[in-house]
């Protein structure tokens, strides 16, 4: 089983160079046997960020709400239940962190600034999860090159797919960077990439970036699987310009889901 309850139970209480990365010793994940399909190819490095492609053809396991397993995953779970220990929020309770950040936004900001919070607190708008195992592989890259241990920092991948003989394929081009004077991400050196595949049949599935904890926060911890402003910017533009489905966000533990029909909603 994960750490703690599922996001379902919460909820249910909340209403009343070209290089490849090394491979790791696979163990058996909680839940369900979650594994990289293969490895993810490098595509470029720099001091401060590097690029990925993974490629897998969809499995039982891959929409599975279940981490994959590494020893770099399992040092981003223990530094989560070190914070935790003197935390006044659970960290491992998305509805919780949710309704400390809504309360933040209530008190600074006032009630307009958090009504996305109350809209997915009231399950009206996206929908949320623990990660999938999918986006565990993706995320668990930057826990491998660059720890949330050394700080809050943002990763990022855009998701495609296409139909072929075997299945359902998906193919994914992610970034991973350093810490350093910005925490958020900017995709844009994946453009090219993923506009050749699109040209070439494949599909945009999804968006996907992380919201890190952000522990030593004066105010906002952050941690929350909830879309900025600018993050809807982008999907609403992803999706009348290259037919983006859908966009995910998760924080390494719990994920949300947003369908491109609820994208002028956020």
């Amino acid at each position: 089983m994960m750490r703690t309850a599922t996001l379902a139970a919460s909820l249910a209480l909340a209403a009343c160079a070209v290089d490849t990365h090394p491979e790791e010793r696979v163990e058996t994940a909680p839940l369900a046997t979650c594994t990289r399909a293969q490895t993810p190819v490098r595509l470029t490095t720099t001091s401060t960020a590097r690029t990925y492609r993974y490629t897998e053809t969809v499995r039982p396991v891959t929409f599975e709400e279940t981490r994959v397993s590494s020893t770099a995953y399992s040092n981003f779970i223990a530094f989560l239940e070190e914070v935790n220990e003197t935390a006044d929020t659970d960290v491992f309770d998305q509805i919780a962190l949710l309704v400390r950040q809504r309360d933040v936004f209530i008190r600074y900001l006032g009630e307009e600034a958090a009504a996305l919070h109350q809209a997915m607190l009231d399950g009206e708008v996206g929908t949320l999860g623990d990660i999938t195992c999918f986006q565990s592989i993706l995320f668990d890259l930057q826990n491998r090159d660059w720890p949330l241990s050394l700080g809050p920092v943002e990763m990022g991948a855009y998701v495609l797919e296409r139909d072929t003989s075997a299945g359902l394929q998906l193919r994914a081009y992610a970034k991973t960077q350093k810490q350093g004077g910005v925490t958020g991400i900017s995709l844009a050196d994946l453009e090219t990439r993923v506009n050749t595949d699109l040209a070439a049949g494949w599909r945009l599935r999804a968006h996907l970036h992380s919201h890190p904890l952000s522990p030593d926060g004066q105010y906002d911890i952050a941690g929350t699987v909830i879309p900025s402003d600018a993050d809807a910017n982008t999907y609403r533009r992803q999706r009348d310009e290259r037919g983006l489905q859908e966009a995910w966000i998760t924080n390494g533990v719990h994920s949300s889901r947003f369908p491109a029909s609820q994208f002028d909603q956020l």
